[in-house]
């Protein structure tokens, strides 16, 4: 098994080593990460967020004067987002300021995505859309292929697969076992974390738990995952967060990138980012096990089948028995 895919954390930072991550949006990292900033950092984060465009054109000694800090901090700062340095974090912003061309950040009219209470129906459909297509195209880039790989030969040798994720992230959770169940796959998906922690005799070392988070710090969910992995069972962790708790304790980690503000209507893009990296786990192990998955497949399809014939046996006998009494 690989080691998990960190980004990097706040000794890593200082020390200098960092994995980069050059595909990241630095925009949301900024966002997702800005409380575990140190108050220097937060003023690297403020320029940014709010003069994105004119950093793009700042030297770093620009940079650090504005932000009026050091230039040591704002490399730190860069390798805090998955940087190796201000060049890079300065080229990936000038990439996603064009991409997020028209859509308002933090904006205090904003319902979410960007989207004005005031906007017009083709406005909304026309934001949503965009905002989706970008964070299913910034995630695609994310998905670490040796880590998908190690987790397929995880999850091919898993007696039993797990499943839980708090509030809308639930949803995510059970789709993953209804996928893996599908698969041939005997996975279990809990609603809650005391159902889960009361079951926790389900799942034994070498075993897979997947827990889903848009935050990674969601406090039942890392409860459930601290007493699972002391139990040796792997986490497989899907979050918006690098540096969050859950991410500090995953098996294998897959980042999503997707915007989310402190009000929202719902989980919106982060539920279908969270959905695109479960399509890939699940079609990579589908393919591992193939002659199992496509069995199962069957399978699955004939019992439908089968009930689909005998509903319709029973409505036209109704339908017959009805007739006969009635005379007809």
């Amino acid at each position: 098994m690989i080691s998990p895919t960190y980004l990097t954390d706040t000794k890593m930072a200082e020390t200098g080593k960092v994995v980069a991550m050059p595909n990241l949006d630095p925009i949301i990292s900024i966002r997702s990460s800005y409380k575990g900033f140190s108050p220097p950092e937060q003023r690297c984060a403020d320029l940014i967020l709010h003069s994105a465009q004119a950093v793009t054109q700042m030297s770093i000694t620009d940079f650090a004067i504005k932000a009026d800090t050091s230039e040591a901090t704002v490399v730190r700062f860069c390798k805090k987002l998955g940087f190796p340095g201000y060049p890079k974090l300065r080229i990936a912003l000038a990439t996603n300021v064009g991409f997020r061309a028209g859509i308002t950040i933090n904006d205090e009219n904003e319902i979410e995505l960007g989207i004005s209470h005031d906007d017009s129906t083709s406005e909304i459909i026309s934001k949503v859309g965009s905002s989706a297509s970008m964070t299913i195209a910034m995630t695609s880039q994310l998905v670490n292929a040796e880590t998908l790989d190690s987790l397929t030969e995880a999850l091919y040798e898993a007696r039993t697969i797990g499943a839980f994720g708090a509030g809308a992230s639930g949803l995510v959770a059970a789709d993953i076992s209804y996928k893996f169940n599908r698969l041939g796959h005997a996975c279990v998906h809990w609603a809650d974390h005391h159902a889960a922690l009361t079951s926790i005799s389900t799942l034994r070392e070498g075993d897979v738990l997947f827990l889903v988070s848009h935050s990674g710090n969601t406090p039942e969910t890392i409860a459930v995952a601290t007493e699972f992995k002391n139990r040796g069972v792997l986490i497989a962790v899907i979050t918006n967060s690098p540096r969050s708790g859950l991410a500090q304790v995953a098996d294998f980690l897959f980042l999503t990138q997707a915007e989310r503000n402190v009000v929202r209507v719902g989980a919106t893009v982060s539920r279908i980012a969270q959905l695109l990296i479960v399509d890939c786990i699940a079609i990579a192990a589908a393919r591992r096990s193939w002659e199992i998955s496509r069995a199962a497949l069957t399978d699955a399809s004939a019992a439908i089948e089968r009930q689909i014939n005998y509903k319709d046996w029973l409505y036209e006998g109704s339908i017959a028995s009805a007739t006969e009494s009635l005379g007809g």
